[in-house]
């Protein structure tokens, strides 16, 4: 349950926080560097922008308001993609880069919004109507009804929906410890549609200066899972990974988060050795209903997927809950029983096999269907199966392997990782040719053999985390980066960040190593395409939070 602290004193007025700014006291400093870090010029950066947002702020809501300051990073997944919603297990780091929000609580039953990029215009949000409906049945039937549709409809690629979607979310939960509106003005540094979630990171910060104007107390689980719910509001059925990220992220640390129930399984610190490096595509990651329908088949693709295996072998997945409950180690099988049970899995099913297959399970799979549109071809349960399933166990891994520096098994982690998601591979003359991942009856039967065979290369060959499937959720572009940055020297791996169809890489890499990145993308990616080079080197930040006012 929530609690509630008794307020033992009111929130800083913007003409408070101005003069603090102003006085930039150690204490500031202090804040700011358990964020970034002592030596990062970004501390500078922020009290500028800071001032700007205050100065802002006053100018719309006036100077004598008590406001709270909030911030959310974006993140980066360095193992585990497309598998939060499944059970298993991610590899997460915030990044600097973040969204900060300062704001205050109103009693008109109004949100008014605004933000310093000029890109994202005011807005102003009667919300009553929308919160009413969100009071009737579950929060999934609220995302899901007509009211919601209508509006969405009706505000398009509005920016103000995610912090109306968080206070929605919120007030649904807390009633009226959650201030009835709230004004707000935002800035972030977070680049948008390249895969580092900065949406959610809109939303969270958002979220947490809600929970602070409300004086209200959560544990971090409760808090991740009701951002990522709320976000459902927006239209994707993603899981919570992005959110676990900027709720759980720690300054030096990899964080590796477990859901269902979300938990904090284990933390490492980065090792010293190693640095993350982000390399924009310049692809904007998409938005549009097109890829929201491919990126919500897939996941449809697993519920149906999962239904399919526990119908047709209903010993060996008796204690089976979700995708990353199957392995060797929970079934207490080898793994070839594994791969023997998804061979009789089919390589597509339309939307017709799939209900004359699961009768009984109608209700469900209307619910599955309801969030895309039809499926050109239908299913690909096998492949997007055989990805999740092994990727779950790349992800458990991964924390052991990055925290050691262990550079052969990164290595190995994400080229599989990735090939997981690839959708082409270099070709003759330069040229670029579709990837085609194997996972037909061919393919299993050698799995098979390799499993049970004495030769340890074989066996090797034949392992879990060794399989990629198929998700299918790269570009050329993004594949072609991979490609050219796993070329490079000091680079120990690379692969997709974030939902895919766009965006960005990350690299981990020696020390160094960078600079030489740049060079090889700037040759063979960004000149060739006159694209001005992205590549941005870091090291983990801390997570969300709220500015302390020590004056």
């Amino acid at each position: 349950m929530a609690s509630r602290r008794a307020r033992s004193d009111v929130f800083p007025t913007v003409a408070q926080w101005q003069k603090l700014l102003r006085a930039r006291p150690a204490s500031l400093n202090s804040s700011l560097a358990e964020i970034y870090g002592r030596r990062s010029p970004m501390i500078a950066e922020r009290v500028a922008k800071l001032s700007a947002m205050l100065e802002d702020f006053a100018g719309a809501f006036g100077a004598d308001r008590s406001v709270v300051i909030a911030r959310a990073p974006g993140r980066v997944n360095l193992m585990g993609r497309h598998i939060d919603h499944r059970g298993g297990y991610c590899n997460l780091v915030a990044i600097p880069n973040d969204v900060w929000v300062v704001a205050s609580a109103r009693t008109d039953g109004r949100i008014l919004l605004r933000n310093l990029d000029a890109e994202f215009p005011p807005c102003d949000i009667g919300p009553a109507d929308l919160e009413s409906a969100s009071r009737g049945g579950s929060w999934h039937d609220f995302v899901e009804s007509e009211t919601v549709g209508t509006w969405l409809k009706a505000t398009r690629g509005a920016w103000g929906n995610y912090p109306l979607g968080a206070w929605l979310r919120l007030r649904r939960e807390f009633g009226a410890a959650v201030p009835a509106g709230f004004s707000g003005v935002f800035w972030g540094d977070v680049p948008r549609s390249v895969g580092l979630s900065s949406s959610s990171s809109l939303f969270v910060a958002t979220a947490m200066a809600l929970l602070r104007l409300g004086d209200i107390e959560i544990e971090r689980t409760r808090f991740v899972d009701l951002c990522g719910q709320g976000e459902w509001f927006v239209g994707t059925r993603g899981g919570a990974g992005d959110h676990a990220a900027m709720i759980y992220g720690r300054r030096t640390m990899v964080s590796q988060i477990g859901f269902f129930p979300i938990h904090l399984a284990d933390q490492a610190p980065l090792s010293d050795d190693i640095e993350i490096i982000l390399c924009n595509s310049g692809q904007k990651a998409q938005k549009s209903k097109g890829a929201r329908d491919r990126f919500n088949a897939r996941v449809a693709a697993y519920e149906i997927g999962l239904a399919v295996l526990k119908q047709r072998w209903p010993r060996l997945t008796a204690r089976v809950e979700h995708l990353r409950d199957i392995n060797p180690e929970f079934l207490g099988v080898g793994v070839e029983r594994i791969y023997q049970a998804l061979k009789t899995i089919p390589l597509w099913m339309t939307r017709k096999e799939v209900s004359c297959t699961l009768p009984e399970q109608i209700e469900e799979i209307e619910t599955w269907f309801s969030t895309h549109g039809d499926c050109d071809g239908g299913y690909p349960l096998r492949a997007v199966l055989l990805f999740g399933i092994a990727e779950c166990e790349r992800a458990r891994q991964a924390l052991h392997a990055i925290g050691s520096g262990h550079r052969e098994r990164i290595r190995r982690l994400f080229r599989v990782s990735h090939d997981g998601d690839r959708v082409s591979r270099p070709g003759p003359a330069g040229r670029r040719v579709p990837w085609a991942a194997e996972y037909d009856d061919d393919y299993f039967d050698r799995l098979i053999r390799h499993a049970q065979s004495s030769h340890p290369d074989e066996r090797e060959q034949a392992a879990l985390y060794n399989q990629p499937g198929a998700y299918g959720c790269s570009t050329p572009e993004i594949d072609e980066m991979v490609d050219i940055a796993m070329e490079t020297e000091g680079v120990i791996g690379a692969q997709l960040v974030g939902a895919g169809l766009g965006g960005s890489i990350v690299a981990l890499a020696e020390k160094g190593a960078a600079d030489r990145l740049r060079d090889s993308l700037e040759r063979g990616y960004y000149a060739p395409r006159r694209i001005p080079p992205a590549v941005h080197v870091f090291q983990p930040a801390e997570g969300v939070g709220c500015l302390k006012f020590e004056g």
